[in-house]
């Protein structure tokens, strides 16, 4: 790819999310912080903690961390040696591609623009939090555009429980989210149980 494709393909992207209105925007975060949220709640190892928030129309946070719980159900390590192991890994960075992999289905299915992507620069944080996994893992770098794959078939098959709960963040008062209501809300969604 020459330096001027590169720049068209920058200029695109600004351009697509230069043309979202504001309310597109702030829903379009909600759907990237409810993948995470969701992708969380039904990892084996991970677990949603904090709060779900939106703060302006393109930034949001969702807290998660690695449950001694589930670690300990699993049979895994509960001390920092656990992040070498191939499956923290892989769904740790589920989890945070979830989010990029969401706009992406947004893009698709919501705003029909199935030739255009989201600005990739947003998820970026999200992006060296897995690239990071994998380097401490020892792991090729190559590695993650198969969790990309991985993390975008995920996140279609719950789109629904996504769609759900990006709602519920945005109905929220100050579009803020406590964890506990997230988690309880996700559990009736699925007929699951985080607290047994």
């Amino acid at each position: 790819m020459s330096i001027l494709d590169r720049i068209f393909a920058f200029l695109c992207h600004r351009q697509v999310d230069s043309q979202l209105d504001e309310p597109t925007l702030v829903a379009l975060t909600a759907f990237h912080e409810a993948a995470h949220a969701v992708l969380a709640h039904v990892s084996q190892f991970y677990s949603l903690i904090g709060y779900i928030q939106l703060y302006s129309r393109d930034i949001g946070d969702t807290y998660v961390s690695l449950s001694r719980r589930k670690l300990a159900q699993a049979g895994k390590p509960t001390d920092i040696s656990v992040l070498v192991d191939p499956d923290i890994v892989q769904d740790g960075s589920l989890i945070y591609l979830a989010g990029y992999a969401s706009e992406k289905h947004y893009y698709r299915i919501i705003l029909d623009r199935c030739t255009q992507l989201p600005d990739r620069s947003y998820p970026e944080n999200d992006y060296a939090v897995v690239r990071q996994l994998i380097e401490n893992a020892g792991f090729s770098s190559n590695i993650l555009s198969g969790f990309e794959v991985q993390a975008s078939n995920s996140v279609e098959q719950r789109w629904h429980t996504i769609e759900l709960l990006a709602s519920m963040i945005l109905r929220s008062e100050n579009r803020t989210l406590d964890a506990i209501d997230a988690i309880e809300f996700l559990d009736r969604l699925l007929g699951t149980n985080s607290w047994g």
